[in-house]
């Protein structure tokens, strides 16, 4: 039929136009890029990574290659390996285990007050110049920063959180060293305090090594998503505890001057129940100036005697508040647990590549030496800055790209989006009321079809009949 052929010539005519667009494209975008291929090629082809040959002299080209050459000087694969990010991270994170040591060592062996001979020791005041490299690092980070002003440059470094752990490390280093440097005597124990949560903080900060491995670094996600759902439950808690806490000591201890002890006694004992504590031997009121535990104790001015017949509300509200406690709110604190469990776990690959990518981002512009010898790194950097003018530190990371780059990028997004857009359709097809849909709207089209063709027969058949006769010739409609 002379409709059908046409729509068939359409067809083929629109295929060939659009398979012509596509190959002009892609011979666009692969001129003068060797590794560019159309998306459907280069996922069946595997692209091969030149390596390079490391000799005495320069190399020349090879393997056709334009921009890349066979051979490097043994200088420069050295000056490679070191710039390396990866092999700045292996030195940073020997370097900070090593710092570790030195500071578990001293703090445990040799942290005496200055009035005793020999102190502060050479171990310590090691540890003193270790940790001022490691500030003068973050500070250089600081003035790394692309924002022009150095307000917002704080403010860029800031938002970091383990940026703020940083800082909050160094503070209570430097009130340790005043601490050590100020008490004596009996007060020196403050200093060790001090000490102890600078030294806990500064093993916690070392977690964030961890995200290098594609085993720990999920888990440490996890964990750190999971502190956000503990705060949250701590407030709530926070509520049940006080209540309670105040109702039953009330009850236990009528009338008792308020002192450290009692607020201790009132956060203290609804904490501890949590952990199966109960205090049953203090549920009997305790003998003070104001009650002796007898119903005929004069009550003082202002206040109330202390009777047993109201003792039996203590135990009363304890069963309470463990029921809402050990049964309620642990639970539901579990169940967030498991949630954030299972949604990280569900995509642990692709969130830790984005905190890999993070770190990877921070070890790139660090200097290639690790602290304390960092600080040779940083006077050079100085002097550098001071003979250039204040000239921008270059890096690995393209701020501008060439137009042959830009179109590379521009394929790879857009190949990105293909591969996202097919799996998410993928997956909706997996699912039974996506497919009892499909499966109508296919009928609905195929049908839609059959009576679009009943309706092309007719018409044709119709104007395929005799119209006009003249001279024993029949004339028909189109053919």
């Amino acid at each position: 039929m002379f409709t059908s052929d046409r729509v068939k010539r359409d067809l083929s005519v629109l295929r060939l136009t659009v398979r012509y667009h596509s190959d002009v494209e892609a011979e666009r975008l692969s001129d003068g890029n060797e590794h560019f291929s159309p998306s459907k090629s280069r996922k069946q082809q595997q692209i091969e990574k030149p390596l390079y040959k490391v000799s005495i002299s320069r190399g020349s080209h090879g393997n056709g290659r334009k921009l890349k050459k066979s051979t490097i000087d043994l200088g420069l694969a050295v000056w490679y390996f070191y710039m390396a990010p990866v092999t700045k991270f292996s030195y940073n994170l020997l370097s900070y285990t090593v710092y570790l040591a030195l500071m578990s060592y001293f703090l445990l062996t040799d942290l005496r007050p200055v009035s005793e001979p020999d102190s502060p020791s050479v171990l310590e005041f090691i540890a003193w110049g270790w940790t001022g490299t490691l500030l003068l690092e973050e500070m250089r980070q600081v003035f790394a920063r692309r924002e022009k002003a150095f307000w917002f440059k704080v403010l860029s470094w800031f938002d970091d959180s383990w940026n703020k752990f940083d800082l909050l490390i160094y503070t209570c280093f430097g009130v340790s060293v005043a601490c050590r440097l100020l008490l004596v005597g009996a007060e020196f124990r403050y200093a060790r305090m001090a000490y102890s949560v600078t030294l806990l903080l500064q093993y916690m900060r070392s977690v964030q090594m961890f995200y290098a491995n594609k085993d720990l670094g999920p888990k440490i996600i996890m964990i750190r998503r999971m502190l956000n759902d503990l705060m949250f439950f701590l407030v709530i808690l926070i509520v049940f505890m006080v209540s309670f806490g105040i109702a039953m000591q009330m009850l236990n201890y009528p009338n008792e001057p308020v002192t450290f002890k009692t607020v201790q006694s009132v956060l203290g004992k609804p904490y501890w129940h949590i952990y199966g504590e109960l205090f049953l031997d203090e549920s009997a009121p305790e003998v003070t100036d104001y009650c002796s535990g007898s119903a005929s104790t004069v009550a003082p001015p202002g206040g109330d005697s202390c009777e047993h017949d109201n003792m039996f509300m203590s135990p009363v509200f304890t069963a309470l508040y463990m029921m809402l406690t050990n049964v309620l709110l642990l639970n539901l604190l579990i169940a967030m647990f498991s949630y954030t469990f299972q949604v990280v776990q569900d995509n642990s690959e692709k969130v830790w590549r984005f905190y890999r990518y993070s770190l990877i981002s921070e070890f790139v512009d660090r200097p290639a030496l690790a602290p304390p010898l960092i600080i040779l790194t940083h006077l050079y950097r100085i002097l550098k800055y001071c003979l250039t003018g204040g000239a921008e530190y270059d890096t690995s990371f393209k701020k501008k790209m060439s137009a042959v780059d830009n179109d590379r990028l521009s394929a790879f997004e857009k190949s990105g989006m293909e591969n996202y857009l097919m799996q998410t359709s993928q997956l909706r097809t997996e699912l039974i009321d996506h497919k009892v849909a499909t499966t109508t709207e296919r009928l609905q089209i195929v049908l839609d079809e059959l009576e679009e063709i009943k309706e092309i027969t007719e018409s044709t058949s119709v104007t395929s009949e005799p119209v006009l006769e003249q001279d024993g010739i029949v004339h028909t409609g189109d053919r």
